[in-house]
């Protein structure tokens, strides 16, 4: 077989890797996003987000590199929305803080205004989120623009006070990081 067959047959399985992982997550992501617009309850969004996390690990990782954008995009929409909705408030008009909690229960999340709670306040949505878009970075080999996309949406998740986020969802975005570091070296060096 020489080169030419040999980069064929090698398209051809990211080709069919690439059919089957779109059509494996197509479901799961659109129903992430509907579920994040949605506001709905924030069990609903974590055993979404777990079920895709599942499929992520049964997918060919050919499949899930040729569909990262497809997958990343609501991951990374999803962990912006988590860490905007556990950031602090500003201090009201008698100088404290929101007392109200981000409830670990699944519900939770009042410090993002307005009386609707925000599925992405809740702890359970926040580690699923994150465990998520670990189990996608121990399955894939990114590229540096990658990297940095998935980078900029960890990061303030380490930012967040002690008491706006769980140990876990803190282990989890550190453990995400700790894979970007060899990508990191190479871009500052």
């Amino acid at each position: 077989m020489d080169e030419a067959e040999l980069s064929e047959l090698l398209d051809a399985g990211t080709s069919r890797a690439r059919a089957e992982t779109f059509q494996l997550l197509r479901p799961l992501t659109t129903r992430v996003l509907q579920l994040q617009q949605a506001r709905a309850p924030p069990s609903e969004l974590a055993a979404t987000l777990q079920a895709l996390q599942a499929a992520v690990q049964r997918a060919d990782p050919r499949g899930l590199k040729a569909c990262w954008d497809y997958l990343m995009f609501p991951l990374l929409l999803l962990l912006e929305s988590v860490a905007l909705a556990r950031r602090p408030r500003a201090s009201s008009s008698t100088g404290s803080r929101s007392s109200q909690s981000r409830g670990s229960d699944g519900g939770g999340g009042g410090r993002h205004g307005g009386d609707q709670q925000l599925p992405a306040a809740s702890d359970r949505v926040a580690e699923a989120v994150v465990a998520c878009v670990q189990s996608v970075l121990e399955r894939v080999a990114v590229q540096e623009d990658q990297s940095l996309s998935v980078l900029q949406k960890l990061a303030p998740m380490l930012q967040l006070p002690r008491d706006a986020a769980s140990e876990e969802v803190r282990q989890t975005s550190t453990s995400g990081l700790l894979v970007h570091v060899p990508t990191v070296q190479a871009l500052c060096g």
